[in-house]
């Protein structure tokens, strides 16, 4: 028995250990992966589990016996009197208390897994949502450079003429105004995609430069989500919100069965020797003793009534849990399929050729300066409005993974 909370600790320091190894990345899967593994709160939800796994083992635990002794010396008729009583008493628990804790043990246990999938499944979701964006952002930045270089470039024409007609001045004005949003656009992605790479950092242990070249592509082919995931009911999905309130009715349950089976009294028993010395006469007599609480003033009525409320709390959070796991998927699907449908309507490679069509004819002096400023413009925003459509359609995607409990099974 003396094995096992060594074989536990063993386990967890492993784990620790583990954890804590750098990890090698060689694709986008491998850096999720590893932050599955390495991010501190899965780490500290991971060390919660392996504790709360320990709680079944006590409730396994039986009173010790207990070593009752009572020595009583006098005199009778000018003898010395010397009489003892020793008693071995062996705790008896009655009305299933020792079940009861387990199950409810056992229960708490369940409940620190279920939080235990709960930090992956965020994790995965905020880690997969980070490596698209902040493919995004290079993107952006790209063109946001490219737009600067240009700007540069015209306003170097503009500047090497001695003297500029009202509307070139104008234009040049116009240009210098647009290369100042387009800097603090930048910047503005700058801090971004700090923020971004620090939350990698963080979550992997590991530095950004070995991830960089590993960003995922744009996704070109969306899955399929059925409406009804495999004929699932509301009760049948596996979210860890869905678990969480399961393993939460079970331990109220449990408590409910451990306040009844406390208003039946702990009795002891067990065997008891006296001794008694009488001037040179010895004795020595066995028998047996009990000790039995009455329960007259003491019911647990309290603690049951207690009990009883919170396994209806319980009971009804799972229930509503349910109904709003199955309301929240059908949210998720439709915002699914609406950004996949926006994501696919966006011809983005036709506005990049019209969009390099009017630079060429601004060079050639046949569209006005601020129509290359507004292609500019639109271009960007569009190229922002389809990100931001391809992040909203998967973070309902991994979302609907999420709900139907195929997270840890999906790739990126």
């Amino acid at each position: 028995m003396k094995s096992k909370p060594i074989l536990t600790a063993l386990i967890f320091f492993w784990a620790a250990a583990a954890a804590a190894e750098p990890c090698l990345v060689r694709s986008a899967q491998d850096i999720l992966d590893c932050a599955l593994r390495n991010h501190p709160e899965v780490v500290q939800s991971q060390a919660i589990q392996v504790r709360d796994a320990s709680l079944v083992r006590i409730a396994r635990q039986r009173p010790n016996p207990e070593l009752e002794s009572k020595v009583v010396s006098g005199s009778e008729a000018g003898n010395t009197v010397l009489n003892t009583e020793t008693s071995l008493l062996h705790t008896l628990e009655l009305g299933g208390k020792r079940k009861a804790r387990i199950r409810q043990a056992a229960a708490q246990g369940e409940l620190a897994a279920a939080s235990l999938s709960e930090s992956k499944e965020l994790v995965a979701l905020n880690t997969v949502l980070t490596l698209y964006r902040l493919r995004q952002i290079r993107s952006e930045q790209a063109y946001l450079q490219e737009s600067l270089t240009t700007f540069d470039r015209i306003l170097r024409q503009f500047r090497s003429r001695p003297v500029l007609p009202p509307e070139q001045a104008v234009s040049l004005s116009v240009f210098d105004l647009a290369k100042e949003e387009y800097s603090l656009r930048k910047k503005s992605l700058l801090e971004e995609e700090t923020e971004l790479k620090t939350f990698l950092e963080i979550a992997t242990g590991a530095p950004y430069s070995e991830m960089k070249g590993l960003l995922p592509k744009q996704k070109r082919s969306w899955p399929k989500i059925p409406s009804d995931p495999q004929d699932q009911v509301a009760s049948d999905f596996s979210s860890s919100e869905i678990k969480k309130a399961a393993a939460d009715l079970k331990r109220a349950e449990a408590g409910l069965s451990l306040a009844k089976s406390d208003a039946w009294p702990d009795f002891r028993l067990g065997p008891t020797v006296e001794t008694g010395t009488l001037g040179r006469n010895d004795s020595v007599t066995v028998g047996g003793t009990i000790s039995l609480p009455i329960p007259l003033l003491n019911l647990n009525r309290g603690e049951k009534a207690y009990a009883a409320l919170e396994r209806v709390r319980a009971s009804s959070h799972l229930e509503q849990t349910r109904k709003k796991t199955s309301l929240e998927r059908s949210k998720q699907l439709n915002r699914y399929r609406s950004a996949v449908k926006g994501v696919s309507q966006i011809r983005f490679q036709d506005l990049n050729e019209s969009h390099h069509e009017v630079e060429g004819f601004f060079g050639r002096g046949l569209v006005p300066s601020s129509l290359v400023i507004e292609s500019h413009r639109q271009f960007f925003e569009i190229s922002k409005i389809l990100h931001e459509q391809e992040l909203t359609a998967l973070d309902a995607l991994w979302r609907l993974y999420i709900i139907d409990g195929r997270v840890f099974e999906e790739k990126i």
